[in-house]
């Protein structure tokens, strides 16, 4: 694990939790700080010692926290809080059980954790590659649909151009039948003719 600071408010609770210091506020922090010097660089030494040997659990950012990441001390049944590159809390693991029970919890937990883990790697192992040849036949089925809207686009022009000379021609049989009409008339009805 990288060099992590450990902040006040961490050391504190690192005391009071896993030490059972009765430390409800900086004030009385500060207090038990003075009286207790040698205690202070034998916590640091334990907690940075402890910091080696956690367990990493996830990064993650819960309700309006910073993004921090979470490690956990089974034998001690504690979580503790890294955020950036500094140990800003820690607290213990209580599912509101005895200490029997909130482990056999935690147990529990870490094992659906492990176990949804292990199939989120075999389900990527696994479709890795149909979703790959996925991806590459929607790519060519686009380029495809690409290619064929051009060649609808021509042939609706091609179309188009044939549509209109077919109205051009229709209109040209149109004016030979109306002279042809106009000229019967004019023979039939000689006398109108004129």
């Amino acid at each position: 694990m990288k060099e992590i600071n450990i902040t006040k408010h961490a050391l504190m609770r690192y005391a009071s939790r896993v030490h059972k210091v009765n430390i409800v506020s900086d004030r009385t922090w500060d207090i038990w700080k003075k009286a207790n010097e040698e205690k202070i660089q034998e916590l640091e030494t334990n907690l940075k010692i402890e910091l080696g040997r956690l367990e990493y659990i996830c990064t993650a950012s819960y309700d309006k926290h910073k993004k921090a990441e979470f490690y956990i001390n089974k034998d001690k049944m504690m979580t503790y809080v890294i955020v950036e590159s500094s140990l800003v809390t820690c607290y213990p693991i209580n599912y509101e059980l005895d200490a029997e029970g909130n482990k056999a919890i935690l147990n529990i937990l870490l094992e659906n954790l492990k176990r949804a883990k292990i199939a989120e790697d075999n389900f990527e192992d696994n479709y890795f590659k149909e979703r790959d040849n996925l991806k590459q036949e929607k790519e060519l089925i686009q380029a495809e649909i690409e290619f064929l809207n051009s060649k609808l686009k021509k042939l609706q022009e091609k179309r188009a151009g044939i549509e209109s000379r077919q109205l051009e021609i229709i209109g040209e049989q149109q004016e030979l039948r109306d002279l042809i009409k106009v000229a019967e008339e004019k023979i039939v009805r000689s006398k109108l003719a004129l």
